[in-house]
């Protein structure tokens, strides 16, 4: 993901007017055994810095990244000085070993969970050698913060609905969708083709796609779906999508 140019002038702008050196943008990802790193946008941040934090996994022993589920949905700015950041930071000596190496001020991070295990970052910092400059203003510096992870959360929504089944994951989600739901209703059960048809649509394709993915008329199709919904007790695609995922058709 490339974040967009309002993004990118909202964070120079927020590294100018903090009287910061740097700030990085980027997604942690937890959801596997292994936690995964994705940068999204730097300012004043080397390449070399980039890659000794990524290659070196630097970003595991980041406090920001280990306090992360104490952050809100909403997200919650961590200063350096916080209490609770500096418990975390305390027992990360790689991370403290990599800023030295740098010469890296840290001053905060905004911290904001999407989804459970995947977290977006906007961390903030400056040289070591400007220490005397002072801190910014807290107030300002956690708004600004805040206003970069909302634009960039509402660009992944964006780019997530406009993928093929970006806007069928959504339409499950606000209409309470449970994947577990099983494909049957009133003793009745889908049989094979009808699994394979309900499973197409669940994809996002439409009947016609359908026809020609199956080798059916696409007539056919439509009596297989009317089927499918006097089985399932529906009307339509939109409510069997809503009553269970792709996945779940087995």
């Amino acid at each position: 993901m490339e974040v967009r140019t309002d993004i990118a002038q909202r964070t120079d702008h927020m590294v100018r007017d903090c009287g910061l050196d740097s700030a990085s943008i980027f997604l942690c990802d937890k959801t596997s055994a292994q936690s995964r790193l994705s940068y999204l946008y730097h300012v004043g941040v080397s390449q070399e810095s980039q890659h000794a934090y990524e290659q070196g996994r630097v970003f595991d022993d980041d406090p920001f990244a280990r306090v992360m589920d104490c952050a809100s949905r909403s997200g919650k700015f961590f200063h350096w000085r916080d209490e609770q950041l500096r418990a975390v930071a305390d027992r990360a000596p790689d991370y403290r070993q990599f800023i030295g190496h740098y010469a890296i001020d840290v001053v905060g991070a905004h911290v904001r969970q999407l989804v459970p295990n995947l977290y977006l970052l906007v961390g903030v910092h400056r040289k070591s050698r400007n220490r005397s400059n002072g801190c910014p203003a807290d107030t300002q510096l956690e708004n600004e913060t805040a206003a970069v992870a909302n634009m960039v959360a509402i660009q992944l929504l964006e780019e997530t609905l406009t993928q093929p089944n970006g806007r069928i994951a959504l339409d499950s989600a606000l209409q309470g969708a449970n994947p577990a739901t099983p494909l049957a209703v009133s003793g009745e059960t889908l049989s094979m083709r009808e699994k394979e048809i309900a499973r197409l649509i669940c994809q996002g394709k439409q009947n016609k796609e359908v026809a020609f993915r199956i080798g059916l008329s696409e007539y056919t199709v439509e009596n297989h779906l009317r089927r499918i919904y006097r089985k399932l007790g529906i009307h339509n695609r939109a409510a069997m999508v809503a009553r269970f995922s792709a996945d779940s058709i087995h």
